[in-house]
């Protein structure tokens, strides 16, 4: 077998520092790497922009540590709102909270829509108030509803009894809905009372939502 000599370049190295000079046939040129300075950005393979709150990955991206919760929103109505007697009807929840990607209408058809490129799972809460100016055993039923472009996405209901004593309810629920761009949500309440429309309306409620990490 025939053995090839091998020349490589000799100097003195200094503290923490590795030198190859002419390996082999000498394509690869001088490497040296100090243990104790920084590695510049430009040597690195990588994709994304590196900042105070990134990390590099290990395929090579900048990517955000952690996460946060959002898109999110909270809304509420702090005023009466009447409604017709057992009829659902959609609340008018017009004070904004927060909202982070302000993704909540407040002023005209009072519903979140899901951001573009949010789609996920959502942590969705809402309640309402509903009061009776007339006596508690005339009400049937109360209904909050949570609807998702327009359909039922989850309710909760209370049917007083005989010895209920209250003429103010709070019906509320949450639930974890997937959602998708361009979903909307919107809050609905039915007040059904035998004594009709004159003695039922929203004294307040809240609906709001935020995006889920990591499920």
């Amino acid at each position: 077998m025939a053995i090839t000599k091998v020349t490589s370049g000799v100097r003195t190295l200094g503290a923490g520092e590795v030198t190859t000079t002419n390996i082999l046939d000498g394509t690869i040129a001088n490497a040296d790497v100090d243990a104790s300075a920084d590695i510049a950005l430009s040597k690195l393979a990588t994709t994304g922009t590196a900042s105070g709150s990134t990390f590099l990955r290990g395929d090579g991206a900048w990517a955000a540590a952690g996460g946060d919760n959002s898109p999110a929103y909270e809304a509420a109505r702090h005023s009466d709102q009447s409604i017709s007697d057992d009829v659902m009807t959609k609340v008018d929840v017009n004070v904004e909270i927060f909202d982070t990607d302000s993704a909540y209408d407040p002023t005209t058809n009072y519903r979140f829509t899901v951001p573009s490129g949010e789609g996920g799972k959502y942590f969705v809460y809402a309640n309402i108030i509903f009061h009776s100016s007339h006596s508690s055993s005339d009400i049937v039923n109360l209904e909050m509803n949570v609807k998702k472009n327009g359909s039922t996405a989850f309710v909760s209901e209370f049917k007083p009894n005989s010895s209920y004593g209250g003429q103010t309810i709070t019906v509320g629920a949450s639930a974890i809905l997937i959602l998708s761009a361009a979903d909307y949500l919107e809050l609905y309440g039915l007040f059904n009372n035998v004594q009709g429309s004159t003695y039922t309306n929203i004294k307040h409620a809240t609906i709001g939502a935020y995006k889920l990490i990591g499920i």
